[in-house]
């Protein structure tokens, strides 16, 4: 097993700034950050991913010098888009499964929004509890890598290093697993710009 290098939320979907990005680095441990967009952040940073929706794939300008995954929604894809992507964003469970054995052996990331939570009655929360734990296991089936982001649209719905491991636990995967798994996958995923400031 590799070391974890990385503390990884795939899903910031506003405007970070460096003051962000610093904080979730040093108050919430999460050291590598997805984001749709970087016109706030000013300081070069090795933490950065930039996503870009699949149909949207052209780069240019500050974007191009960051390293970037291209996803897109469950709800919205269409099947020739799919294969070509590297994260594919669950909203429907249900689907998934058709899609996983689809794209078997492709080592698309599956990823899921941890946001959704916080707006679910107590029953629909054991159901996606069910459900995700369903989906890590068809991943690890099919080759593909399961991914927990926060999905965070403002700064209150980010998510810290410990709930990430909370939700991994009760999940019954092993956090330390889970963060070398998905180190390795971002290693063998990420394209363009620089990917390593060390």
């Amino acid at each position: 097993m590799n070391d974890i290098r990385y503390y990884v939320d795939l899903s910031i979907n506003f405007e970070c700034s460096d003051n962000i990005v610093r904080f979730m680095d040093k108050f919430l441990k999460i050291n590598k950050l997805g984001v749709i967009s970087t016109q706030s952040i000013n300081e070069k940073w090795g933490s950065i991913i930039l996503r870009v929706k699949n149909k949207d794939y052209v780069l240019n300008g500050r974007h191009s010098n960051y390293p970037h995954l291209t996803y897109v929604d469950t709800e919205f894809y269409s099947h020739e888009k799919v294969s070509s992507c590297d994260i594919i964003v669950v909203t429907n469970f249900l689907e998934s499964k058709p899609l996983l054995q689809k794209l078997s052996g492709k080592n698309l990331g599956f990823e899921v929004l941890i946001s959704k939570l916080k707006y679910m009655k107590a029953d629909e929360i054991g159901k996606w509890f069910w459900d995700v734990k369903y989906l890590s296991d068809l991943c690890r089936k099919h080759n593909q890598q399961l991914i927990l982001s926060s999905g965070a649209r403002d700064i209150f719905e980010l998510v810290s290093l410990r709930t990430f491991n909370s939700i991994l636990a009760k999940l019954n995967i092993s956090p330390s697993e889970y963060w070398s798994d998905l180190n390795m996958w971002l290693n063998s995923r990420l394209r363009g710009g620089f990917i390593d400031f060390n």
